[in-house]
């Protein structure tokens, strides 16, 4: 996010540029970093029902938080929407199904 020039910009640059797969407007979108991110949204942590596909791309980061939330561990995520070209960042249970991204050193 850093690199890409901070949390106002960096996610147009990630996001797949057009509508194809985003619902429009996908602001910002410019796909610079060729990261190409896709709106798969994410699953709910009980397991069952799905929401923001077509329109939010939710990441896992490999940054933890430290913080306990009634015995369940937290992880760091950032989200990138189709109504905006930043990137947001917060903490959530990693019982939560957001996508990850695999990079070879």
């Amino acid at each position: 996010i850093n690199y890409l020039g901070g949390g106002f910009t960096s996610g147009g640059k990630m996001k797949e540029v057009d509508t194809t797969n985003w619902i429009s407007p996908n602001i910002n979108a410019s796909n610079t970093s060729l990261f190409n991110a896709l709106p798969g949204g994410f699953r709910f942590y009980d397991g069952g029902s799905w929401s923001g596909i077509y329109d939010m791309a939710y990441f896992w980061t490999s940054s933890e938080d430290t913080t306990n939330y009634t015995d369940r561990k937290i992880g760091r995520a950032i989200v990138l929407t189709a109504f905006s070209g930043n990137t947001s960042q917060y903490s959530d249970l990693k019982e939560m199904g957001y996508s990850i991204r695999c990079i070879k050193d």
